[in-house]
């Protein structure tokens, strides 16, 4: 896992998430790893399943998990953007904290960091906690994830704990209606809009403040 305020942009590069994920038909194979084939040739489908494809940049893939045929990949990038946008940041606001995949890129968490950028003198949100946590999977199980919680996010153990000990978490299924899903992640969070503006005033003056060397 990477750790320290970052852009999305940088904070994935650094972490190694930033690959794709595209979902293929899936093919039946011998030990030898040798596709089998119909006596035509063709060869044989198990047409009621897909697998889930991660894509590296330098040229090699690697196989993920097997999914259903109505599974719909949310690349990690976009799963972060909706986590930005939620909590009313840009993706030039460097929010993100922890950054990190595990089990060969099946699974991806961040975590935003809300405490160290919130000024909320209204108390418009007294109860929202320091940090979002993201979460998603390529592996058919994991939902798309936003909880949040007190604990920071650096490796597995530390995922879980987060989301067990968060009062209010949002998943959405990777489905093709997800993103309409996504739009009520503020509702039930708590993260109103009033906070999120408040949060974004307070990311641009902290931004603007000129560190002396």
């Amino acid at each position: 896992a990477m750790e320290g305020l970052q852009t999305a942009e940088a904070m994935l590069g650094a972490a190694q998430a930033d690959f794709d994920v595209v979902t293929t038909r899936v093919a039946v194979c011998d030990d030898t790893g040798e596709p089998i084939r119909n006596p035509d040739g063709t060869p044989v489908l198990v047409t009621d399943s897909r697998a889930t494809v991660r894509v590296n940049s330098d040229g090699t893939f690697e196989g993920l998990s097997t999914v259903g045929t109505r599974y719909v990949v949310q690349q990690n990038k976009e799963c972060l953007d909706y986590a930005l946008a939620i909590v009313g940041a840009s993706t030039g606001d460097a929010v993100v904290d922890t950054c990190g995949v595990l089990n060969g890129g099946r699974e991806f968490f961040a975590s935003l960091d809300l405490g160290s950028l919130v000024i909320d003198p209204y108390g418009i949100n007294d109860s929202i906690e320091r940090y979002l946590l993201v979460r998603n999977g390529h592996d058919g199980k994991t939902p798309i994830t936003f909880a949040n919680t007190s604990i920071r996010a650096v490796c597995k153990n530390t995922v879980i704990a987060g989301m067990k000990s968060a009062k209010r978490v949002f998943t959405a299924r990777h489905t093709r209606n997800v993103e309409t899903a996504i739009e009520q992640a503020n509702e039930v969070l708590n993260i109103s809009n009033a906070w999120a503006a408040e949060f974004t005033r307070t990311a641009e003056r902290l931004l603007s403040v000129k560190v002396a060397p």
